[in-house]
Protein backbone atom coordinates (compact mmCIF):
# COMPACT_ATOMS: atom_id res chain seq x y z
CA UNK A 1 0.00 0.00 0.00
CA UNK A 2 3.15 2.87 0.53
CA UNK A 3 3.79 2.48 -2.86
CA UNK A 4 0.90 2.84 -4.25
CA UNK A 5 1.18 6.14 -1.79
CA UNK A 6 4.14 7.00 -3.00
CA UNK A 7 3.13 6.67 -6.28
CA UNK A 8 0.22 9.62 -5.79
CA UNK A 9 -3.31 7.20 -5.49
CA UNK A 10 -5.04 9.07 -3.36
CA UNK A 11 -7.71 6.22 -3.34
CA UNK A 12 -4.47 4.21 -1.08
CA UNK A 13 -3.69 7.41 0.89
CA UNK A 14 -8.02 7.03 1.65
CA UNK A 15 -7.98 3.42 2.54
CA UNK A 16 -4.55 3.66 4.46
CA UNK A 17 -6.31 6.75 6.57
CA UNK A 18 -9.27 4.41 7.14
CA UNK A 19 -7.25 1.48 8.33
CA UNK A 20 -5.23 3.19 10.53
CA UNK A 21 -7.11 6.61 12.15
CA UNK A 22 -8.79 4.82 15.08
CA UNK A 23 -5.70 3.16 15.71
CA UNK A 24 -3.52 6.00 16.00
CA UNK A 25 -6.35 7.78 17.45
CA UNK A 26 -6.32 5.51 20.26
CA UNK A 27 -3.00 6.15 21.15
CA UNK A 28 -2.39 9.63 20.61
CA UNK A 29 -5.83 10.04 23.27
CA UNK A 30 -3.66 7.90 26.18
CA UNK A 31 -0.81 10.50 25.43
CA UNK A 32 -2.86 13.67 25.36
CA UNK A 33 -6.36 13.08 26.75
CA UNK A 34 -7.86 15.84 25.07
CA UNK A 35 -9.93 14.97 21.59
CA UNK A 36 -9.56 18.47 19.82
CA UNK A 37 -6.08 17.83 20.26
CA UNK A 38 -6.01 14.28 18.94
CA UNK A 39 -7.77 15.50 16.16
CA UNK A 40 -4.91 18.67 15.49
CA UNK A 41 -2.45 16.08 16.00
CA UNK A 42 -3.51 13.55 13.58
CA UNK A 43 -4.21 15.95 10.91
CA UNK A 44 -1.37 17.27 11.03
CA UNK A 45 0.82 14.12 10.84
CA UNK A 46 -1.67 13.02 7.86
CA UNK A 47 -0.91 15.78 6.40
CA UNK A 48 2.55 15.53 6.82
CA UNK A 49 2.79 12.15 5.76
CA UNK A 50 1.11 13.44 2.37
CA UNK A 51 3.29 16.04 1.51
CA UNK A 52 6.43 14.35 2.36
CA UNK A 53 5.50 10.76 0.50
CA UNK A 54 8.01 11.69 -2.26
CA UNK A 55 10.88 12.00 0.05
CA UNK A 56 10.19 9.05 2.42
CA UNK A 57 12.17 5.85 1.86
CA UNK A 58 10.48 3.03 -0.19
CA UNK A 59 10.76 0.29 2.50
CA UNK A 60 9.37 2.80 5.64
CA UNK A 61 7.38 1.20 8.40
CA UNK A 62 4.60 3.80 8.15
CA UNK A 63 2.63 3.02 11.34
CA UNK A 64 6.04 3.11 13.40
CA UNK A 65 6.69 6.50 11.44
CA UNK A 66 3.49 7.79 12.38
CA UNK A 67 3.55 6.45 15.54
CA UNK A 68 7.05 8.43 16.61
CA UNK A 69 5.31 11.45 15.17
CA UNK A 70 2.24 11.27 16.91
CA UNK A 71 4.87 10.91 20.36
CA UNK A 72 6.97 14.08 19.26
CA UNK A 73 3.85 16.11 18.57
CA UNK A 74 2.23 15.18 21.33
CA UNK A 75 5.27 16.04 23.76
CA UNK A 76 5.48 19.36 22.20
CA UNK A 77 2.00 20.10 22.90
CA UNK A 78 2.38 18.59 26.47
CA UNK A 79 5.68 20.82 26.82
CA UNK A 80 3.87 24.36 25.37
CA UNK A 81 0.79 23.68 27.68
CA UNK A 82 2.81 23.55 30.25
CA UNK A 83 4.82 26.74 29.88
CA UNK A 84 1.78 28.09 28.85
CA UNK A 85 0.29 26.56 32.44
CA UNK A 86 3.38 28.29 34.04
CA UNK A 87 2.85 31.62 32.71
CA UNK A 88 -0.69 31.77 33.17
CA UNK A 89 -0.32 31.17 37.05
CA UNK A 90 3.06 33.74 37.08
CA UNK A 91 0.68 36.13 35.40
CA UNK A 92 -1.72 36.26 37.73
CA UNK A 93 0.36 35.70 40.48
CA UNK A 94 2.27 39.16 39.16
CA UNK A 95 -1.74 40.45 38.61
CA UNK A 96 -2.55 40.12 42.37
CA UNK A 97 0.97 41.27 43.77
CA UNK A 98 0.80 44.38 41.52
CA UNK A 99 -3.02 45.12 42.52
CA UNK A 100 -1.85 44.72 46.36
CA UNK A 101 1.16 46.56 45.99
CA UNK A 102 -1.13 49.19 44.56
CA UNK A 103 -3.19 49.44 47.27
CA UNK A 104 -0.63 50.18 49.57
CA UNK A 105 1.06 52.66 47.73
CA UNK A 106 -2.58 54.38 47.83
CA UNK A 107 -2.54 54.11 51.19
CA UNK A 108 1.03 55.01 52.12
CA UNK A 109 0.45 57.94 49.90
CA UNK A 110 -2.88 59.38 51.70
CA UNK A 111 -0.72 58.54 54.97
CA UNK A 112 1.99 60.82 53.55
CA UNK A 113 -0.23 63.40 53.07
CA UNK A 114 -1.88 63.07 56.91
CA UNK A 115 1.66 63.67 57.54
CA UNK A 116 2.24 66.43 55.39
CA UNK A 117 -0.88 68.51 56.77
CA UNK A 118 -0.07 67.34 60.31
CA UNK A 119 3.82 68.99 59.91
CA UNK A 120 2.41 72.14 58.64
CA UNK A 121 0.18 72.32 61.60
CA UNK A 122 2.66 72.21 64.07
CA UNK A 123 4.79 75.68 65.58
CA UNK A 124 7.23 76.52 63.16
CA UNK A 125 10.33 75.64 65.24
CA UNK A 126 8.62 72.30 66.18
CA UNK A 127 8.31 71.20 62.91
CA UNK A 128 12.05 72.31 62.19
CA UNK A 129 13.23 70.09 65.01
CA UNK A 130 11.24 67.16 63.87
CA UNK A 131 12.16 67.55 60.12
CA UNK A 132 15.52 67.55 60.87
CA UNK A 133 15.90 65.35 63.31
CA UNK A 134 13.72 62.58 62.38
CA UNK A 135 13.13 62.72 58.66
CA UNK A 136 16.38 64.46 57.99
CA UNK A 137 18.43 62.27 60.73
CA UNK A 138 20.41 65.02 62.72
CA UNK A 139 21.53 64.71 65.97
CA UNK A 140 20.18 66.50 68.49
CA UNK A 141 23.14 68.68 68.20
CA UNK A 142 23.66 69.27 65.05
CA UNK A 143 20.21 70.49 64.81
CA UNK A 144 20.41 72.67 68.17
CA UNK A 145 23.34 74.46 66.19
CA UNK A 146 21.41 74.86 63.20
CA UNK A 147 18.10 75.98 64.70
CA UNK A 148 20.46 78.13 67.13
CA UNK A 149 18.96 76.94 70.35
CA UNK A 150 20.17 74.44 73.26
CA UNK A 151 20.21 70.53 72.82
CA UNK A 152 16.99 70.42 75.60
CA UNK A 153 14.96 73.06 73.60
CA UNK A 154 15.41 70.63 70.68
CA UNK A 155 14.25 67.49 72.51
CA UNK A 156 11.59 69.76 73.77
CA UNK A 157 10.25 70.40 70.48
CA UNK A 158 10.39 66.66 68.91
CA UNK A 159 8.72 65.97 72.34
CA UNK A 160 5.58 68.14 71.15
CA UNK A 161 6.09 67.71 67.78
CA UNK A 162 5.67 63.93 68.10
CA UNK A 163 2.98 63.94 70.88
CA UNK A 164 0.72 66.06 68.71
CA UNK A 165 1.78 63.99 65.32
CA UNK A 166 0.70 60.95 67.27
CA UNK A 167 -2.37 61.83 68.25
CA UNK A 168 -3.05 63.09 65.17
CA UNK A 169 -2.18 60.25 63.67
CA UNK A 170 -2.62 57.38 66.05
CA UNK A 171 -3.75 54.59 63.04
CA UNK A 172 -0.44 55.31 60.95
CA UNK A 173 1.63 53.75 63.59
CA UNK A 174 2.64 50.83 61.93
CA UNK A 175 3.46 53.03 58.74
CA UNK A 176 5.68 55.30 60.11
CA UNK A 177 9.02 54.45 61.88
CA UNK A 178 9.33 57.24 64.48
CA UNK A 179 6.39 56.20 66.60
Amino acid sequence: MWSRIKANDPAAFEQFYQRSFQQLSNYCFKLVHDEEIVKDVLQDIYTALYLRRGELPDDLNVMGYLTNAIKFKAAHIIRHQLVKNVYSEHLASSSLQASENTEKLVEFNELNNRLGKSLADLPEKCRTAFILNKLEQYPYKEVSQKMGISVKTVEKHISRALKQLRAELSDARSIFPFW
